[in-house]
């Protein structure tokens, strides 16, 4: 009987030691390795600061490549402030991560956190390994009234046993160490085996018993107001809105000056303009030169008589050379004309593809290199300029606003200038798509164009959308950021009107203006009486319709008039009219272009590759800072 008595006094013993202890001496680990020893060294700054270096010998059970450390840097914390349970958010920055014991390492930005994965995927770690890793924690303002904390996670909470576990943490300032306090696992009782010693302003200690699964360990240090002057990154987003609106009045004072067009004349026109070809034409009423512009030549060479084209079938013409070009005509037009027969006085389109892009393109140079010679230029070098600038100053806005935010919040500038450049993105898209809209606004469609300004204004809200999203994130003014984003918007306009004709572009402008409008509202009376006087007018316009794109239009109107066939153009229309022999020639013309600008396919080798993803924890502790981890 007392030998019974004396065994389930002994069990009941054992049972209160292995309550109390459970949290400390969980001696099965879920990971694939213990820690031997781990040691935590803080140097916290009075600008809040802390250098953390963690030290840690680990024992691996089973072969594994290495371990990761998961460091937060978001905490949502519950605060009692008057009686009154209140939630923050906050976010602590992470910065100079460094492995001082040499492993391989790489760094993951995560939700939550930045996770450090520590080993090598193409071989195991020893069994014996120890890492010492270091990086920078910036504590901030709690925003609790003036009062301030040391309050850290000396531990996250690793699935694992801690052996061996001692701190040490040097503060700037003395402080109160009655006020101190540590919370090890669950159970208040275990704080009787942290051993704690203070001396001056440094803080060392130890835990002696082994930390099971899970355990964190906590400090928390109430302190006076302002023992911490937290240093900040200034987000200068009040700066940067009063510079934006600054921006937009310089701009509109040089758009005043450089951008803004003269008064444009338009003239009545009843032919083709003389002393400028087709493709100049095409420059001038839209401000760029194209594919088309170039093909045009084609035509008014055909109506000058040094070339024929004769259809061969849907998709193949053949050129004839006829006579020599004169001298006195532009070089871009000799160079393209020689080029054309450098082989032969018969081509054909065909033999053209994938050899002639050079020369194509090279006559798209020579006619910009002939334009910008000063006594031809259409547009003047100054609004030129201003134009590509205030593009680049429409970006500037939205650039900084998001880059000094994220940086200020985050203390990361690659991460800075990361979301700074998805921000332009968008706004480099819209200023493109309405350049276009305004280069081409006399060539486009009305429904091309009701598409180009719907893409542009969706490139626009996803611009702001971005700029109000990184407001909400970082907790900036939105009324600056709507000043910021409007003034994004302003200066975009600007830039897609700043651009400025010189006199000669003005007036060369008026009359192609008074060109198109011929062509687009010829009268039939008044073409009838025109073929009298010029058989061959339909002839003389053809080029410069069809580098406006207004080869259907021009030959509509002649639907119902006799005009003679051109001795240049040889079809198959047994019957001919200008209006089917336009539609076959624009078909025609259609593919020798695409020959002509075709390039040869370029050789390319495919391969294939693969990604997988891992898994992730999440972090945990009482107060901010302290990692946690596992083994990969």
């Amino acid at each position: 009987m007392k030998l019974m008595k004396k065994i389930i006094i002994l069990l009941a013993c054992l049972f209160f030691v292995a309550t109390l202890f459970a949290p400390l001496l969980a001696v099965d680990a879920a990971e694939a390795f213990t820690i031997e020893d781990y040691h935590v060294k803080l140097n916290v700054n009075e600008d809040g600061l802390v250098e953390v270096t963690e030290t840690m010998n680990v024992h691996f059970d089973y072969a594994r490549h290495g371990i990761y450390f998961d460091i937060p840097t978001r905490y949502r914390m519950n605060w009692d402030i008057d009686a009154k349970n209140v939630q923050k958010e906050y976010y602590l920055p992470v910065t100079d991560i460094k492995l001082i014991s040499g492993q391989k390492y790489d760094i993951e930005e995560q939700s939550e956190g930045i996770r450090v994965i520590i080993g090598d995927a193409n071989k195991y770690a020893n069994e014996y390994e120890t890492y010492i890793l270091s990086y920078d924690l910036q504590l901030r303002d709690l925003d609790l009234d003036g009062r301030q904390l040391f309050y850290y996670n000396l531990i996250g909470s690793w699935d694992t046993v801690i052996k061996n576990y001692s701190f040490e943490i040097h503060l700037p300032k003395e402080f109160d160490a009655s006020m101190m306090e540590f919370y090890l696992g669950a159970n208040p009782d275990n704080l009787q085996y942290v051993e704690t010693d203070v001396k001056g302003t440094t803080i060392t200690g130890k835990v002696i018993l082994p930390i099971g699964n899970n355990a964190s360990f906590t400090v928390l240090l109430p302190l006076e107001e302002g023992y911490f002057d937290y240093r900040e990154i200034p987000n200068h987003s009040l700066l940067i809105g009063i510079l934006s609106c600054m921006l937009v009045g310089v701009v509109f004072v040089l758009f005043m000056k450089y951008g803004k067009d003269d008064q444009v004349i338009v003239t009545v026109e009843f032919d083709a303009p003389e002393g400028i070809s087709s493709a100049e034409v095409g420059y001038i009423i839209d401000g760029t030169i194209d594919n088309r512009d170039i093909t045009s030549l084609i035509l008014d060479w055909g109506n000058k008589g040094l070339l024929s084209i004769e259809e061969v079938d849907d998709t193949n013409l053949v050129f004839r050379k006829l006579n020599e070009m004169e001298e006195d005509l532009p070089l871009y037009e000799q160079r393209m004309f020689e080029a054309l027969f450098r082989e032969d006085t018969e081509v054909s389109t065909l033999d053209l593809r994938e050899k002639f892009y050079t020369d194509f393109n090279g006559c798209k140079v020579d006619l910009q290199n002939y334009l910008n010679q000063p006594e031809k230029r259409i547009y003047t070098r100054q609004s030129v300029l201003w134009r590509v600038l205030t593009f680049v100053m429409s970006v500037f806005p939205s650039a900084l606003f998001v880059l000094f935010a994220i940086y200020s919040y985050s203390w990361q500038i690659e991460f800075g200038i990361l979301c700074a450049a998805l921000a332009v993105f968008p706004l480099i898209w819209a200023d493109l798509l309405l350049s276009m809209i305004e280069d081409k606004g006399t060539a486009l469609s009305a429904s091309v164009k009701i598409v180009l300004v719907f893409i542009s204004f969706i490139c626009l809200l996803i611009n702001g959308a971005i700029l109000f999203g990184v407001a909400v994130f970082t907790k900036v003014g939105l009324m600056t950021t709507l000043v910021i984003w409007l003034c994004t918007i302003i200066l975009t306009m600007f830039g897609m009107k700043m651009i400025k004709r010189t006199e000669r572009g003005t007036q060369l402008y008026g009359r192609v203006l008074g060109l198109r409008d011929f062509i687009l509202h010829a009268e039939y009376d008044r073409l009838k009486e025109l073929v009298k006087e010029t058989p061959e007018l339909f002839y003389h316009v053809l080029p410069y319709a069809y580098a406006m794109d207004l080869t259907n239009i021009w030959s509509q109107h002649f639907k119902n008039l006799e005009v003679p066939a051109p001795s240049w153009y040889v079809g198959h229309d047994p019957a001919f009219s200008v209006y089917r022999m336009s539609h076959r020639l624009n078909h025609c013309l259609y593919h020798a272009q695409s020959a002509m600008t075709s390039m040869p396919p370029v050789q390319t080798s495919s391969g294939g590759g693969s990604f997988g993803g891992g898994s992730s924890g999440g972090f945990s502790g009482g107060g901010f800072g302290g990692s946690r981890g596992g083994s990969w």
